[in-house]
């Protein structure tokens, strides 16, 4: 968002992720957009600044605050969550609808606003970076805001973008982030941005201005990280450790960054693949630690990795992979949920059951 003066600040912001099989809307991005809007209406820490959910609220009265001038003086910011449900409501819901868009309209296009509302929509579809509905009056809503310069976009960065987004923190705060390091650090916390800038800031603060922050640096994040990753629950699950692979995939979907279900396929295929192909390797006379630089595991948990390689032999890994393809199909084609597809998958993982339903339901007893 560029940067501007109080006055200046569009008095309606739109703050959209996109609509997919699981919501993309990107908490750290959406934290800084708002930060900024206080920032700006040198709000950072006043009592002018209040939230609400678009579900619970009388939608009526909250623009009637952003257009009720500060008891303190200044502006107004309304930050209302859930508004997917106003900018892209069920049609049933339209009509009623209609008269609070129109408002919105209305002060949007109000040349002295006394407050900013912001309306967060985690969830619409999108096109050509912008997000599309099918309610005209919320599409022209879309239209006014844009033109204001207060469409913000939460949709979370390709992970390229993302190590790109590191770097220049880094370098803002005075230290060298090389790539390798950056591909460490993702590889250590995952994609979940806020986490990534959150361990970054505590690299920076160990480290002083103008050095390197070096692999090994990042490396150390791993023993004193608690929180999951794909790559750990992959790893948990090798262990064969039922309990702590499903606290793991709570935590996991738990967090908006790492829920979605391609990204989770996508990880744990990634870790079961280099597991197979190590143990094809093994199996043809390499050197395990050879082999696990050879299938591409990251040099900081190669020992680890190791480890675990002689519990499985290729064809379980194969069966393991196979078994991952069918929870993918069986949430796409609609014969089970992806929270019970997950589950029964892990359970069965844990325990090298490859065909689903061998052992129907058994998962809620063993754990």
């Amino acid at each position: 968002m560029p940067a501007r003066s109080a006055r200046k600040m569009p008095p309606v912001c739109i703050l959209f992720g996109r609509k997919a099989r699981e919501d993309l809307f990107d908490e750290y991005l959406a934290r800084e957009h708002i930060d900024r809007i206080k920032s700006l209406l040198n709000l950072s820490d006043s009592p002018a600044v209040t939230e609400y959910e678009a579900a619970q609220a009388d939608l009526a009265d909250i623009l009637d605050e952003v257009s009720t001038p500060s008891m303190w003086g200044g502006a107004r910011l309304v930050i209302l969550r859930g508004a997917e449900a106003i900018l892209d409501p069920a049609v049933s819901q339209r009509e009623g609808l209609e008269a609070i868009v129109e408002r919105m309209r209305g002060l949007a296009r109000s040349a002295s606003p006394s407050g900013c509302l912001v309306l967060v929509a985690r969830a619409l579809k999108a096109e050509r970076g912008r997000p599309k509905t099918s309610f005209k009056p919320a599409a022209a809503l879309v239209a006014e805001v844009e033109a204001a310069g207060g469409l913000l976009n939460c949709v979370p960065p390709f992970e390229s973008a993302l190590k790109r987004a590191l770097v220049r923190k880094a370098s803002a705060s005075g230290r060298k982030l090389p790539d390798a390091a950056a591909q460490v650090l993702v590889e250590i916390v995952g994609r979940d941005q806020l986490a990534l800038m959150e361990e970054l800031e505590k690299l920076i603060a160990a480290t002083a201005e103008g050095e390197i922050i070096r692999p090994q640096q990042i490396e150390e994040l791993a023993a004193r990280r608690p929180q999951a990753s794909v790559f750990s629950m992959a790893d948990t699950i090798i262990k064969g450790d039922t309990k702590t692979a499903l606290r793991q995939l709570d935590e996991l979907r738990s967090t908006p960054a790492t829920r979605a279900l391609g990204m989770l396929i996508g990880g744990l295929a990634s870790s079961f693949r280099r597991y197979r192909d190590a143990a094809h390797l093994v199996a043809g006379g390499e050197a395990p630690m050879r082999a696990a630089a050879s299938a591409g595991v990251p040099r900081f948990v190669q020992k680890d990795f190791v480890r675990l390689l002689d519990r499985w032999k290729p064809r379980e890994l194969s069966a393991l992979l196979e078994r991952l393809l069918q929870c993918d199909v069986e949430v796409k084609t609609g014969s089970a949920s992806e929270e019970t597809a997950l589950v029964t998958f892990v359970s069965d993982a844990c325990a090298r059951r490859f065909q689903h339903g061998e052992i129907a339901g058994r998962w809620i007893y063993e754990v």
